[in-house]
C-alpha cells in the first residue's frame, strides 16, 4: 500500500545530473511551497472559476496540511483552510478536491474523532469528509470515519469524489464489514452516508484496499484495488451506483501489471489505467480493457529508463494519454509522458531533476491547452517542500472550423485571427484588432443581420466578447466554445461544452449532459430543420451521436470531424432541406470521407481542414489551411496565401 509521506524538515539529497528536458512543452515551475504555507502536496489540482485548487499533506507549523488556491500563472497563492486535526478537524489530506455546485469537497486520510477500531497506526483518527466554499468560507466537517466503534465503519480514505448529480462517491482503504476497504456514497449536505460495498481483507477473491478514485458511466462505478484478486496483486472492478451487481473485471497477475492505486479513465467503451509494478520490466504498465472486462491489453511496459512506477492514472486529450511517473532513470525523479490510446508513440515529454520537482503521484489537470501538476517533493530551495508546475500540450487538438460570410453576400470569406497581436484579417474586406494571446475566435452572426461578427472566448475567465455587440461571462477554463443557432431564430447563440463533464450549456436555452471526457463536440444541423443539433464525435471508437436523432460509427482515432452540407436534398434548391453530413478528415493520409457519399484525398498531416460555402451555391466546399505556410487551398477552385505562421483560420 502507498504510504503517506510526512514532512521531514532538513532533508538532505545528493542530486544526480538532470535528465533531458523537452523544451517544446514549455515546462515551468509556477509555485514552490515554502513549508509554512504548505508542504508535500499529493493528489491532483482542479480548476474552478479561473483558479486552481489543491491540498498539501503537511506544513512546518503542526504538519496537519492545508487547502490552497492560486491563479493559473502561479500568482495570488492563497491558503483557504489550515487543517487543525483532532478532535474537530481532519489531517493529512492525501486525495484531491472535487467541485460540486460551487462547493469544494474532499477527504483527509487521518484526523476526526478517535475510534476503537481505527487502523491508523499513529492513533490520530481515521479521516474526514469536508466541504468548503471556493472563496474559503463555510468550512464544514461532514463525516468522521470509524467513530462509531462498529466493525462496518469505513476508514482511511485516500482518493477523491465523483458525482452523479445527487450523491458523492468514493472509496476508503480500510474498514467495512471485512476490513478490506469500501465503496461509499454520501449526500452533498453530509447526510445519507452509505457503504455500498465492503471488500474482504481475509479472502483474495474480489480484491481489497481500494486506494484510487472511481469513474462513472451509465449508472456504473469503475475502480481498482491495490491488493487481492487471484494473485493478490489487485483488481479492476465495477459496481452499480446503488451498491448492487459488484463484478471483478480483471485480476492482475504480474506480467499484465500488479498493484494499482490509480483512478481509471473512460474513453468510449474502454477503460485506461496504470499499475505501480509488474509488466516486462517489473516497473509497471499502462493498460486498457473494455468496460465489460474483456479484451485486456498492456499497451505500454515502463522500462525503468523512460519511466517507472506510476501511482496515479492517465488523462485523455483527443487520442492521446498523458501521465506521470514517480521514478525513472537516470535521475529517478520521474517523467511526464504521452502515449496514443492504441499504445503507439510513447514519448517522454519531461524528466524531473529535483529542482523542478520530484515524486509526482497525482494525475495531471488539463485546462485549455495547458497541463498542471503537483510534485510532493523537490524545488530549488533547501529543504524543498514540493512545487506546482505547468506545461503546454505539445500538439493542440485541431478545432472544427468553418469559414463565414462577413459581408452578407451569401459567400464565405477567407479570414484569420492572429493571437499574438489580436489581428483579425478578412481577405478583400479589411483588418481589425480584437482579442489576444490565449483567446479562441468565435465569430458568428450574433445579431441576425446576415453577417458574421468578430468575437472571442477567453477560457481563463469565461469571457465572451463580440465586437460592438456584447460582453458577457459564460463558461470557464475547462469548457470549449460551441456557438451556433440552436433555436433556429437566425442568430448565433453563446454555448459551451464541458470537456470533463460532457455538459452542454446553451445560454438562455438549455443545459444538458451529452458526451464524456475525450469526446469532441460537433454541433451542426443534421436533420435540416434550420437549427444546430447537439452532437459529439468519440475518437476512441469512431462514434457519432446526435442528440435525439442518431448514433453511428464513422472514423477512428486521429480523425478530425468535419460535418457540413455537402449534398442538397429536395426537389428544388429553394425547397431544401439542407442537412449536414457526417464527415472526417484523416491527417495521416489526407483522406476526406463523407458518410454515404464519397471519399477523396486532399491535404496532408499538419493541415487544418475547413469547410465553407465560398461560391454561394448553398453547399459547402472542402479546403485546407497549412499553418506553416499560410496556404489556403479550396478543392477544385483556388490556392492562395493569406496570413502567416501562427494564425488561426477563423470559425464560422
Amino acid at each position: 500500500m502507498k504510504k503517506l509521506f510526512i514532512l521531514i524538515v532538513g532533508l538532505a539529497v545528493s542530486l544526480p545530473l538532470a535528465g533531458a528536458v523537452n523544451a517544446g512543452i514549455n515546462f515551468q515551475v509556477i509555485h514552490e511551497f515554502d513549508g509554512v504555507n504548505g508542504a508535500s502536496p499529493y493528489g491532483h489540482l482542479i480548476s474552478a472559476g479561473g483558479r486552481l485548487y489543491g491540498m498539501t499533506a503537511g506544513d512546518t507549523i503542526d504538519n496537519e496540511g492545508m487547502i490552497f488556491s492560486l491563479a493559473p500563472d502561479g500568482s495570488d497563492y492563497t491558503v483557504l483552510h489550515h487543517f487543525a486535526g483532532q478532535p474537530g478537524d481532519g489531517t493529512w489530506p492525501h486525495g484531491s478536491l472535487y467541485l460540486f455546485d460551487d462547493t469544494l469537497y474532499g477527504l483527509t486520510w487521518a484526523g476526526g474523532c478517535a475510534g476503537n477500531n481505527c487502523p491508523n497506526r499513529d492513533g490520530n483518527g481515521c479521516g474526514t469528509i469536508f466541504s468548503l466554499q471556493t472563496g474559503g468560507s463555510g468550512y464544514q466537517v461532514l463525516w468522521n470515519f470509524a467513530c462509531g466503534g462498529a466493525d462496518d465503519y469505513a476508514s482511511l480514505p485516500n482518493a477523491h469524489f465523483i458525482s452523479d448529480g445527487s450523491s458523492l462517491y468514493s472509496t476508503t482503504q480500510s474498514g467495512g464489514a471485512f476490513d478490506g476497504g469500501t465503496v461509499f456514497s454520501i449526500s452533498p449536505d453530509g447526510n445519507g452516508f452509505t457503504i455500498l460495498h465492503s471488500f474482504n481483507a481475509f479472502t483474495e477473491a474480489e480484491g481489497n484496499q481500494p486506494s484510487g478514485g472511481l469513474v462513472r458511466d451509465n449508472g456504473l462505478l469503475y475502480g481498482t484495488t491495490y491488493q487481492g484478486g487471484q494473485a493478490n496483486m489487485g483488481t479492476v472492478f465495477a459496481i452499480n451506483a446503488d451498491g448492487s451487481g459488484f463484478t471483478t473485471l480483471h485480476d492482475f497477475t504480474g506480467p499484465d501489471g500488479e498493484y494499482t492505486e490509480a483512478s481509471l479513465v473512460l474513453a468510449g467503451s474502454r477503460l485506461y489505467g496504470v499499475t505501480f509494478e509488474g509488466g516486462d520490466y517489473n516497473q509497471g504498465v499502462i493498460f486498457s480493457l473494455r468496460t465489460d472486462g474483456s479484451d485486456y491489453r498492456v499497451i505500454h511496459n515502463f522500462d525503468g529508463v523512460n519511466g517507472a512506477s506510476a501511482y496515479e492514472g492517465v488523462v485523455l486529450a483527443g487520442d492521446t494519454l498523458y501521465g506521470v511517473t514517480v521514478a525513472n532513470g537516470p535521475t529517478d525523479f520521474g517523467v511526464i509522458y504521452s502515449l496514443k490510446t492504441d499504445g503507439s508513440d510513447y514519448t517522454v515529454l519531461h524528466r524531473f531533476n529535483w529542482t523542478d520537482g520530484s515524486w509526482i503521484d497525482g494525475r495531471l489537470l488539463l485546462v485549455g491547452n495547458t497541463f498542471y501538476g503537483l510534485a510532493s517533493h523537490g524545488g530549488s530551495g533547501a529543504p524543498a517542500y514540493g512545487v506546482i508546475f505547468s506545461f503546454e500540450r505539445p500538439v493542440p487538438a485541431s478545432p472544427i472550423l468553418q469559414s463565414g460570410d462577413y459581408n452578407g453576400d451569401g459567400k464565405a470569406e477567407i479570414a484569420i485571427f492572429r493571437p499574438s497581436s489580436g489581428l483579425w484579417a478578412v481577405r478583400g474586406l479589411g483588418r481589425t484588432y480584437f482579442g489576444g494571446v490565449g483567446d479562441i475566435p468565435v465569430s458568428g452572426d450574433y445579431n441576425g443581420d446576415g453577417r458574421a461578427d468578430v468575437g472571442i472566448f477567453r477560457r481563463a475567465t469565461g469571457l465572451w466578447a463580440i465586437k460592438e455587440i456584447t460582453r458577457l461571462y459564460f463558461g470557464g477554463s475547462n469548457d470549449l466554445p460551441v456557438p451556433g443557432d440552436y433555436d433556429g431564430d437566425g442568430s448565433c447563440d453563446v454555448a459551451i461544452f464541458g470537456q470533463q463533464s460532457g455538459q452542454w450549456m446553451i445560454r438562455g436555452i438549455t443545459s444538458v449532459y451529452f458526451g464524456a471526457l475525450g469526446d469532441r463536440p460537433v454541433p451542426s444541423d443534421y436533420n435540416g430543420d434550420g437549427s444546430a443539433d447537439i452532437a459529439i464525435f468519440r475518437p476512441s471508437s469512431g462514434l457519432w451521436a446526435v442528440r435525439g436523432a442518431t448514433r453511428c460509427y464513422f472514423g477512428t482515432i486521429g480523425d478530425i470531424p468535419v460535418p457540413g452540407v455537402f449534398k442538397w436534398y429536395g426537389s428544388s434548391m429553394k425547397a431544401g432541406p439542407f442537412k449536414s453530413r457526417i464527415a472526417i478528415f484523416r491527417p495521416s493520409s489526407g483522406l476526406w470521407a463523407i458518410r454515404g457519399d464519397t471519399r477523396f484525398y486532399f491535404g496532408a498531416d499538419g493541415h487544418i481542414p475547413l469547410i465553407g460555402d465560398f461560391d454561394g451555391s448553398g453547399l459547402d466546399e472542402t479546403l485546407i489551411f497549412n499553418p506553416s505556410s499560410a496556404l489556403w487551398a479550396i478543392r477544385g477552385a483556388t490556392r492562395i496565401y493569406f496570413g502567416s505562421t501562427g494564425d488561426i483560420p477563423v470559425a464560422r
